[in-house]
């Protein structure tokens, strides 16, 4: 049987712009003739907030099965496959702002990250190694096994450039790495190019997310059958890789206002068992957001579900804010009295785990 999931994460649904105080008719059409509950992500014991992975369940694992640190997703995002015994980290690219540091407040193009990869380059040894990455994001992977302490993007703001320098076991190593990245980006010809052009000159790269990567099942051999994720997440890319499925991402699938809906339902109903993740806009631009979920539910939704009428096949809606939501599947026959509007959050429904669904869903069913 086919499964189709299709995923809208971290959607604001208390605003005006919530997908729940719209009319949708196609998604309306599909509650009245399926069953609404509620979902929640329950985040494993033992596993720091800033460490927690909730791709995992998007992906139906359970407990700690995904949890590991950023760098190795995205080590893996980027099809680099380093020794086991090597720490791995994320790399954002930053800016001199006074005696901090601060995030650009563009992504970079391909040029820009082919020409970081050349120029920071050439501290790659035998040890470490610089990867371009998901714009804006890097990779860097040093062989050897340390515990660092480094700062994420989002401890940042108010911390001078010494207190974010990190700090750990043998942390000279990776201290001096990032001084000579800094000498090395300090007045080159990338740089002085963007000055030129009113772009604030890249002059720090900062590694975060470090550790190590685990073991993950293999799910497609588990499941008995593969599946095929799309989204834009480096995080799910990388998790993704590492479970045996296949991701598609750049290039085809385009995030908020940019996404080409009709091509999109087409290129994933040729396939038997996908995961799509969209990304529409915040909810604090509430007429592009709303404009988004009328157009996801024109564009998108209402041809979906016309082209698998007749199938046998599983359709899952799942919205997602933070770690709770509502899973509306399709073709059940137990339907729900419950609308698709502003109290549907606090209804009486039936509560499941997202690890649950999506592990049921793509999994290997009779075609009955």
């Amino acid at each position: 049987m086919r499964a189709h999931l299709l995923l809208i994460p971290d959607v604001d649904l208390a605003t005006d712009a919530s997908p729940l105080r719209q009319d949708l008719p196609a998604l309306e059409a599909l509650r009245a003739g399926g069953r609404l509950r509620r979902v929640q992500i329950a985040n494993p014991h033992g596993i720091e907030p800033g460490q927690f992975v909730p791709e995992a369940a998007w992906l139906g694992m359970r407990g700690e099965e995904g949890q590991m640190a950023p760098g190795p997703l995205m080590v893996s995002s980027l099809r680099a496959d380093p020794p086991g015994r090597s720490t791995q980290f994320v790399v954002t690219p930053a800016r001199r702002e006074g005696d901090g540091i601060a995030e650009l407040s563009h992504a970079l193009t391909e040029a820009d990250a082919n020409a970081l990869l050349t120029i920071v380059g050439r501290l790659n040894t035998p040890k470490w190694t610089f990867l371009a990455g998901i714009s804006p994001e890097f990779a860097l992977v040093q062989e050897e096994v340390h515990g660092y302490v480094c700062a994420a993007p989002g401890d940042w703001p108010g911390r001078t450039w010494a207190e974010l320098m990190p700090d750990g076991d043998r942390v000279h190593e990776l201290r001096r790495w990032i001084d000579d990245a800094a000498n090395l980006l300090l007045d080159c010809e990338f740089n002085r190019a963007r000055v030129g052009n009113g772009q604030a000159p890249i002059d720090a790269l900062m590694p975060w997310g470090n550790g190590f990567r685990l073991p993950t099942p293999k799910l497609s051999l588990r499941r008995g059958q593969p599946a095929w994720v799309y989204s834009e997440s480096w995080r799910l890319a990388g998790l993704t890789r590492l479970v045996g499925y296949r991701h598609i991402g750049r290039g085809m699938f385009r995030s908020g206002l940019q996404t080409k809906f009709d091509t999109f339902a087409r290129q994933t109903l040729e396939k038997p068992t996908t995961l799509s993740v969209f990304a529409p806009p915040p909810a604090g631009l509430a007429e592009e957001s709303q404009w988004w979920w009328a157009t996801w539910d024109r564009e998108f939704l209402a041809p979906f579900c016309a082209r698998l009428l007749g199938q046998p096949a599983r359709l899952l809606v799942i919205v997602m804010s933070g770690n709770e939501g509502l899973v509306l599947e399709s073709g059940l026959g137990d339907r729900t009295a419950v609308p698709i509007g502003p109290d549907a959050m606090a209804a009486p429904l039936p509560r499941v785990d997202l690890a649950d669904v999506a592990e049921d869903a793509l999994r290997a069913h009779d075609a009955t």
